[in-house]
């Protein structure tokens, strides 16, 4: 099916279609299943594609225990983040 018809029968644009598509890509598995349950913003994803995957383990363990799922407060888990648990995006 095209993406355009899917995304007009779903009443949304082409570009959410994709975005949403592509929401977990880059995500560990792991990181899902403790988000999938929660109302988290969708550039959130984005900020935990930057690291690698036991950090984006750890930085969500740390907005549960926070109770805190902002796309702020994840990027300064980033930006306290070590290199070695960044990925490389050269």
């Amino acid at each position: 099916v095209p993406e355009e018809r899917l995304a007009e029968r779903l009443s949304i644009s082409a570009s959410t279609l994709r975005q949403k598509r592509n929401l977990l890509r880059g995500i560990c598995e792991e990181v899902a299943g403790l988000l999938k349950d929660r109302h988290v913003p969708i550039n959130l994803f984005g900020v935990l594609r930057k690291m690698q995957p036991v950090r984006q383990i750890e930085a969500v363990q740390l907005m549960i225990a926070m109770d805190r799922f902002t796309v702020a407060y994840a990027q300064s888990l980033l930006a306290a983040s070590v290199p070695a648990d960044l990925r490389d995006h050269a």
